[in-house]
């Protein structure tokens, strides 16, 4: 037996509420890819790197732990200076065929950067799954059409109190 007219367009308004919901979950970044890879340098040396850090502080090392980094107006992968805390610019050092400026880099987080990550991995606020939620719904006439439904009946399908509602 088919569902009543009035109750044809439950089905996408469920649907769309549901994918509503999905949008106030919580978004949850991880670690840098694990693993590493080989990357060629343009006189065809080759050297193998890992990628390091998160969506705070991310960076590209070698294998032995020293920061390297891309030169896009050369195309040579080249050592990255440290600057404390944080990376500072490229050296002029080439890898795979300059000593390297320094050993393996450790990142030091500042005391906000610490903070920050803490609070990014604490739990958010979400709509609860149960109780009382209001439901955005919006009904558009076009002059091009006539509409199938009254308010009342959007009204009495959505939020009624008796059958197969929201609701109920």
């Amino acid at each position: 037996m088919a569902a009543p007219k009035r109750f044809a367009l439950l089905p996408v308004m469920l649907t769309a509420t549901y994918l509503c919901g999905l949008a106030g979950t919580v978004a949850v970044a991880v670690p840098a890819r694990p693993g590493t890879k080989f990357v060629r340098q343009p006189d065809g040396r080759m050297f193998e790197v890992r990628q390091r850090g998160d969506e705070w502080l991310h960076w590209t090392e070698t294998t032995m732990g020293i920061p390297v980094a891309l030169d896009p107006a050369s195309g040579y992968w080249k050592y990255v200076q440290p600057l404390g805390r944080t990376l500072g610019p490229l050296s002029n050092r080439v890898v795979g065929k300059d000593a390297p400026p320094m050993g393996p880099w450790k990142p030091v987080l500042s005391p906000r950067g610490v903070a920050r990550r803490q609070t990014s991995r604490a739990p958010r606020r979400a709509v609860p799954s149960f109780g009382t939620n209001n439901v955005i719904t919006i009904l558009i006439t076009f002059k091009d059409t006539t509409s199938t439904f009254t308010e009342a009946q959007f009204e009495s399908a959505l939020f009624g109190t008796a059958g197969k509602t929201m609701r109920t």
